[in-house]
């Protein structure tokens, strides 16, 4: 956000572990000596949203028409970036860049998910199923998200949760999920094709 003075960015937080964009920037603010950025326009560039506004499609609608909105004047948001192309000399251009946060994935919910224990109770059997949906609908979110941040010239960065992976079986695979994960380790609540993100 501070070296593109067009760029925006849109929080969506699914912990409630945000207070503000006060505390976003409240984060970023050792960066204040290196480059010098009004506070108070920085924070009209950044969206902060938390899962009491909008469910999961709701946030994904959002995205998607960002992303159509900026396909169809990709041109106006196209700038020299600060890098210089070692063949030209020139500075490379690049795509103005909208940042997309999800803060996390693991807790993302579904509406479907939101209406089902508006209506029943933890222990009915109508909720039996609501994880497998939950990760059904988080597997389709995830299958967008590439062809919607290339479209768009969006950033989409992604947190989850951590726990530890349970072997019944001690001579069962003793693979790790990902290369900086640790064996024992497992990504919570966001399907198999998280890594893949």
């Amino acid at each position: 956000l501070r070296i593109y003075k067009d760029s925006q960015a849109f929080v969506y937080d699914t912990e409630f572990a945000i207070a503000g964009k006060d505390r976003i920037l409240d984060l970023g603010s050792e960066l204040d000596n290196y480059l010098d950025t009004d506070r108070d326009e920085l924070k009209d560039r950044l969206i902060l949203k938390d899962k009491s506004l909008l469910s999961m499609e709701n946030f994904y609608n959002i995205v998607h028409g960002i992303a159509e909105e900026r396909s169809k004047h990709i041109k106006d948001y196209i700038v020299e970036s600060p890098f210089i192309d070692r063949k030209t000399n020139k500075p490379i251009k690049t795509v103005i860049p909208y940042f997309i946060v999800i803060d996390s994935f693991s807790l993302m919910q579904s509406s479907e998910e939101n209406k089902l224990f508006e209506k029943h109770n933890l222990s009915d059997s109508e909720t039996n199923m609501v994880y497998m949906n939950d990760g059904r609908n988080k597997s389709k979110f995830m299958r967008q998200i590439p062809l919607i941040s290339h479209k768009g010239g969006l950033h989409i960065m992604v947190t989850s949760h951590l726990g530890k992976k349970h072997e019944l079986n001690p001579y069962g695979d003793k693979s790790k999920e990902l290369q900086y994960l640790r064996q024992s380790d497992t990504i919570k609540y966001v399907g198999s094709q998280f890594g893949f993100l």
